[in-house]
């Protein structure tokens, strides 16, 4: 095998991001920072053009990589926007996540969870703008993801921190589910 073949793939071939005679050994990007610069073109272009305007070939050249490492890494333009939607719902899945359990009231962990989202969506704009654009745009401008489990699993933790507060008389006695469904 050749000094400088990825150990995947056959001599000769490039590896997943290499676009050959363009880039040197060293200037090849890591795995995960391939990934991440596919998702961070493809947030740009997909909150600015839309998701179905947006093409391959753009997504690939804002990234700087080649169409075959899309493909590698996400195996379609679909494949790239369902992950997008699941990384940065698991981020704010993961920042709620914190505060489900822990020491203190309950007051102050459901507050500090709900500031913990706030922030988060102050400082993903592009992210929560892409989806409410595929929310309430029209039906197939993108693929079908289900936003509404992810909302209901929101409303069901905070419905469990209700729970907890009323339980131990931090918040007045009520139903929890309709209370966490308030403005």
């Amino acid at each position: 095998m050749a000094e400088d073949a990825h150990p995947a793939m056959p001599e000769g071939q490039a590896a997943p991001g290499e676009r050959r005679g363009k880039r040197d050994r060293n200037s090849l990007k890591p795995e995960s920072r391939i990934r991440e610069e596919l998702m961070k073109a493809a947030l740009t272009l997909f909150t600015q053009r839309g998701y179905s305007a947006t093409t391959v070939r753009e997504l690939v050249e804002a990234a700087g990589v080649t169409k075959p490492v899309l493909y590698y890494y996400f195996g379609s333009k679909e494949g790239l926007f369902l992950e997008l939607m699941r990384t940065h719902f698991g981020r704010l899945e993961a920042a709620a996540d914190v505060y489900r359990t822990g020491e203190g009231s309950v007051r102050k962990r459901l507050t500090a969870m709900l500031d913990k989202g706030f922030a988060y969506v102050q400082q993903d704009r592009d992210f929560i703008r892409l989806m409410h654009a595929v929310y309430f745009g029209p039906p197939g401008e993108a693929p079908y993801f289900d936003f509404d489990a992810y909302h209901q699993r929101y409303h069901d933790l905070i419905t469990r921190f209700l729970e907890e507060g009323i339980e131990r008389g931090e918040f007045r006695p009520g139903n929890a589910g309709d209370m966490a469904s308030a403005p």
